[in-house]
């Protein structure tokens, strides 16, 4: 959520276990497993456009992702990079994934 003062509600249509599974699944049909991937890969590569998944809001993916993580079945790290002196940076998502 980028906004403090507002809340986000996330109504899913499949559980996270479900999702969880289906990301999963892809990334062993995808031969990705103990590789390292990136949100883009998982939500906009032409290789992912016919899993359910395909165009899912990167926070989801980001949660659905830590609960993987907390099943041992990926490694979820985070590299956020400050430009100048600033209050200016990108967070880049170079490394989401290290599936087991």
């Amino acid at each position: 959520m980028n906004d403090n003062n507002r809340d986000e509600i996330y109504i899913l249509w499949k559980s996270l276990i479900e999702w969880e599974e289906f990301i999963y699944a892809a990334a062993a049909k995808h031969h990705r497993i103990e590789t390292i991937e990136t949100l883009d890969y998982l939500i906009s590569d032409e290789d992912n456009e016919t899993e359910e998944f395909y165009g899912m809001d990167r926070d989801l993916l980001i949660i659905i992702l830590q609960n993987l993580e907390n099943s041992k079945r990926c490694i979820v790290i985070f590299f956020i990079i400050f430009f100048n002196r600033i209050f200016i940076y990108s967070i880049l998502y170079i490394v989401a994934t290290c599936w087991r």
